[in-house]
């Protein structure tokens, strides 16, 4: 009867727990998709502008009121995509770029964010690299292309290892999402 009241109360606290709800929507855009959020809520996606194919990045400060960074796209991609995928509390963005040369359609290379500056990153080995994640360590994981298959494999990199690839057992796709600062990795 103990545990009934229990599960009673805590199921009540559930039930009348308040959310607040923030809109990201970039203007004259049809679509856009928040992927990352950083400790300090500041928010990045991507978005696709009116009457465009482009998918472009956008950052959101937790500034008050919020500053809208966008369009982020790489100067050195073709102008189609950037993506910005995560974003740690000291505001370095990560994702990747499209370039104008595709080999096999998958071009991708790895992005940094910082200050206003981008820096290319890419996994020795692998014809395409993208990093969808990076924690408050300034650890990143992500994914990429091996260079003579469709195969995918993870990949994450810290101070200590550097860049370690991986894959999951009997798999052919990989993808490594997110890290957090215990440096488990989804």
């Amino acid at each position: 009867m103990l545990a009934m009241a229990v599960l009673a109360i805590s199921g009540s606290a559930v039930a009348s727990a308040q959310y607040k709800f923030t809109k990201i929507d970039i203007p004259k855009s049809i679509g856009t998709s928040a992927l990352g959020i950083s400790n300090k809520n500041e928010v990045v996606g991507q978005y696709v502008p009116f009457q465009s194919n482009q998918n472009l990045g956008f950052w959101r400060t937790n500034d008050v009121p919020a500053i809208w960074h966008y369009p982020l796209s790489d100067p050195k991609g073709d102008g189609y995509y950037t993506g910005a995928n995560s974003i740690d509390s000291g505001r370095i963005v990560v994702g990747a770029y499209e370039t104008a040369s595709s080999v096999n359609g998958i071009s991708d290379v790895g992005m940094f964010l910082n200050g206003g500056t981008y820096f290319d990153f890419t996994v020795n080995g692998c014809r395409s690299t993208v990093v969808n994640g990076i924690n408050d360590r300034g650890e990143t994981a992500g994914s990429c292309f091996l260079p003579t298959s469709d195969d995918v494999i993870g990949w994450f990199s810290t101070r200590l290892t550097g860049v370690v690839t991986f894959r999951c057992p009997g798999s052919s796709e990989t993808y490594a999402y997110a890290i957090n600062n215990a440096r488990s990795i989804v």
